[in-house]
């Protein structure tokens, strides 16, 4: 039984006795010599016809059962080893003509054989046997029009193109069959059992995806006739290369349902039942010729009848971060899986205008309109690979949360992302940068779509966590208040915060806590519930949103105590028992807040003694908390705040009824006066000594204020006991006083009682120094054994001036003296007068950068 292949393939190419291509059945030249023309050899001669037999001839005639199904193809007469003639079965030869030795036949439709044809001679004897078993078919979506056209008379418009060409000549194939590489997680294939059938990388992939396609195959095999013992056909399914592509079919035991892989070396006969479609998927980009292939087999050789190829174009779209948060952004594996790129909510201020950096929206841009690279932006990357394939075209396409992302095309954010891209009109902007506006977690999807975005080929995704996390240390509490058992604690300072840049250096001040809030007596590091308790500063942990798939917060303490820590962490500020959130441990998870704007509030105490010990951090850790060893347990985000004992203490204090509170609501002491209260005439009296106490508050000093008069008459006991249990109980070394006015007396009143008691001033500071039990008399005294002394004073003011120092009794005879008269010295402002000393911006300047170079916090 011969069997000969359909001739509806492309490869070879027959010409006639002119030259000109002989078609196929499809109208398409076919090419010399192929593999779907069996070779029929024509065996004897004519005998002459004797002349007896006047009126008697024989002629020779190739016939054929179906002529439909079959062409034959002869030498041309002309040119015997040239181009070949197409035979017509009404041909005779006689003695007269030369026969030829062989005829080629090809087979033109095999759509209705079912069996064996087989030519017979005049008497109905078997002649040659000739079998059209089978036409195996490949039909895929060759033209990437989303629908895949059968090979048949109506509807073959992809196999002219199945099987590949360069019409354009550039060297690369057209887009033929184009599939993505099945290189994400969204989809899931089951075998029979239910398992989730793995993608390349060992992940499970999900049923039906757009990186599958879909080949359908025509055609089943004909059962073999009986008569041909030892002779059988079969089909399978080869590839070019089976490293680029895998192959699924329907199981067998449950057609409609779960899909099993198929293997290369699978064989089906006639005994089988073939399925009408398979399924491919790409495991990397490249180029595949697919075939169904007809084989025949007798004994224990084989041989090849027929096959019809397709040509599949694996492609792939890829973006790609830090998905595994360990500095390497190139991790298909975990990128789709949470908690994917941690990234920070961008609610700093790295160019410094006041406002977070996400609410800036463009450019970010610092006071000179310089450029600034925005810290909090995180990089990723965007491309497409399709090797040996021209997508002229194709579109890569972006999309995104924009109401949790920005997408930007450089780290100052100069511009927008462009979210689409075509293939040979514009290049792709690579790498790009994400920032975070919302906390949360959503995903940055890329495209690769059909011209005009009528398909999506090929998609990949990156997860992101914006995480809005910090910790915010704030300055000390200090004294506001008193009553009849001891000092008690208000907060004469608005609440403030460390800010972003000095939480590292210097950090955050804390003063030990050695002395007695609670009652006078003992230390408050062995006590509990101190409802007075000032020595605490709050740190305020910031953990957004929780809970989070993948991710976990982590309070950390870290110190330079060899023996023990520096520091406790509490969650109140009372100390009260079961309040600690660090003591014996270094370390807590931080599983949840109940507080609806997501942060918990907790204290840091300063428990060591010692002055070797300088410093102690905490540190936020937003840490990765999975079953994956590439992701697990690392630490993407940190934020850290350093806390330092103070050393040193201010004090601070305001002239006749300045009150160091924050009486208009500003965020600062030192107000202007209410112009409308006619019990407070010098409506212009900025109270400039305060604004100084605000200024040392803030850049991290142990300030405290007072209003010189509010305590009584002995107003000098409350500070005097302040800086008492400094020196004693809070290993404070330094000490500097600072007064105006009637606060200028205070500072002599107070020294001199130090001084009285062995204690010392390092630092004084009288600015218009009024007596502080005489309403307009200079003070003009040494402040006791202070160590330094700046005087200003001014004197235009016929009520009230300061003076020249003349009493130099008590100075130390290493003591340095600055005084200075604003009214006639060079260089200051000689118009300044009583209420306008202390705001001057000349003075408060010198006072600053003496204060500084002499005092560390």
């Amino acid at each position: 039984m011969a069997v000969i292949g359909v001739n509806d393939n492309f490869d070879n190419q027959f010409t006639d006795a002119q030259g000109n291509p002989l078609p196929d059945f499809t109208g398409t030249p076919v090419f010399s010599l192929n593999q779907n023309l069996a070779e029929v050899r024509l065996n004897g001669k004519f005998a002459p016809t004797p002349t007896s037999l006047a009126g008697l001839e024989w002629f020779l005639r190739l016939e054929a059962s179906d002529e439909t199904l079959i062409r034959a193809w002869i030498p041309n007469v002309a040119d015997p080893g040239g181009p070949m003639d197409p035979l017509s079965f009404t041909k005779e030869w006689t003695i007269d003509d030369t026969l030829p030795t062989s005829t080629w036949i090809d087979a033109v439709d095999a759509d209705d054989d079912t069996g064996a044809d087989t030519a017979t001679d005049a008497d109905g004897q078997p002649g040659i046997p000739i079998a059209v078993y089978t036409d195996p078919d490949l039909d895929t979506d060759s033209n990437n029009d989303g629908t895949i056209d059968p090979d048949n008379s109506s509807l073959a418009t992809d196999d002219p193109i199945e099987e590949g060409q360069d019409a354009d000549g550039d060297g690369k194939d057209d887009a033929v069959a184009v599939i993505g590489v099945n290189d994400n997680f969204d989809n899931q294939f089951i075998d029979a059992q239910g398992n989730p059938l793995p993608d390349f990388t060992g992940t499970p992939i999900f049923s039906l995806d757009q990186e599958l396609a879909e080949i359908q195959l025509g055609e089943q095999i004909a059962p073999t006739p009986t008569a041909l013992t030892g002779l059988e056909w079969f089909l399978r399914l080869e590839a070019s290369d089976e490293s680029l592509i895998r192959a699924w079919i329907p199981d067998d035991l449950d057609p409609g349902g779960s899909m099993q892989p198929l293997s290369f070396t699978r064989e089906w006969t006639s005994h089988d039942n073939l399925p009408t479609s398979i399924w491919v998927d790409f495991l990397a980009p490249g180029v595949v010729d697919l075939a169904w292939v007809l084989y025949q087999r007798e004994g224990s050789t084989q041989t090849e009848r027929r096959r019809d190829p397709v040509r599949l174009n694996g492609v792939n779209v890829d973006i790609d971060t830090d998905s595994d948060n360990h500095d390497n952004d190139d991790e298909d594996v975990v990128e789709e899986t949470a908690p994917g790129k941690v990234i920070p909510l961008n609610d700093n201020d790295d160019n410094d205008n006041g406002t977070p950096d996400w609410s800036d929206g463009g450019q970010l841009l610092d006071a000179k309109g310089d450029p600034v690279v925005d810290g909090e932006l995180r990089e990723a990357r965007l491309s497409y690979n399709a090797p040996g394939i021209d997508l002229s075209g194709y579109k890569v396409e972006l999309a995104f949360n924009a109401a949790q992302l920005r997408l930007w095309t450089t780290p100052d954010r100069q511009a927008a992302m462009p979210l689409e891209f075509t293939i040979g009109q514009n290049a792709i902007i690579s790498p790009f940068y994400i920032e975070g506006i919302a906390p949360g977690q959503s995903v940055i999807e890329a495209r690769l779509e059909t011209p005009g975005g009528a398909r999506v080929v090929d998609t990949d995704l990156i997860m992101v966590s914006v995480i809005n996390h910090g910790l915010v240390a704030y300055r000390p509490q200090t004294e506001g208040q008193v009553t009849s058992t001891g000092p008690r604690y208000g907060n004469p300072f608005p609440k403030m915060p460390v800010p972003y840049s000095l939480e590292e250096d210097p950090g955050a001040g804390v003063r030990r806590n050695n002395d007695s809030d609670n009652d006078g007596t003992g230390s408050d590091l062995d006590s509990r519930d101190i409802a007075a308790e000032n020595d605490l500063v709050q740190v305020d942990i910031v953990i957004q949103p929780v809970p989070l798939p993948g991710i976990e917060y982590v309070l950390r303490r870290t110190d330079d105590n060899p023996d023990g820590a520096n520091i406790i962490v509490w969650d109140r500020p009372d100390k009260k028992d079961g309040s600690e959130l660090l003591e014996i441990n270094d370390s807590k998870v931080l599983l949840s807040t109940s507080d609806p704007s997501n942060i918990i509030n907790a204290w840091v105490e300063w428990i060591n003694m010692d002055p070797a010990g300088k410093e102690a951090f905490l540190t936020l850790e937003v840490r990765t908390k999975t079953t994956d060893a590439r992701t697990d347990n690392k630490t993407p985000l940190a934020d850290k705040v350093r806390f330092y004992p103070f050393t040193s203490v201010v004090l601070v204090f305001g002239g006749h009824d300045q009150n160091p509170n924050d009486t208009d609501g500003d965020g600062s002491i030192g107000d202007i006066r209410d112009a409308n209260d006619p019990a407070t005439p010098d409506d212009d009296n900025r109270e400039g000594i305060f604004d100084l106490a605000q200024h040392f508050y803030d850049s991290g000093l142990d300030v405290h204020a007072y209003d010189e008069g509010a305590e009584g008459v002995d107003s000098r006991q409350i500070p005097y006991a302040e800086v008492v249990s400094a020196y004693n109980k809070r290993g404070v070394i330094d000490v500097a006083l600072l007064g105006y006015s009637q606060g200028g007396g205070l500072v002599y009143g107070v020294a001199e009682l130090l001084h009285d008691n062995g204690y010392n001033v390092d630092f004084a500071l009288y600015v218009d120094a009024i007596e502080n039990d005489w309403f307009t008399a200079e003070d003009d005294d040494w402040p006791g054994g202070a160590d330094y002394l700046l005087n200003f004073y001014e004197q235009i003011d016929d009520q009230f001036q300061g003076d020249d120092v003349d009493d130099l009794s008590d100075m130390p005879p290493d003591a340095v003296l600055d005084s200075i008269n604003v009214s006639t010295d060079a260089g200051w402002d000689h118009s300044d007068d009583h209420e306008a000393i202390d705001d001057d911006g000349l003075v408060q300047t010198r006072i600053k950068i003496e204060l500084d170079n002499r005092l560390n916090p």
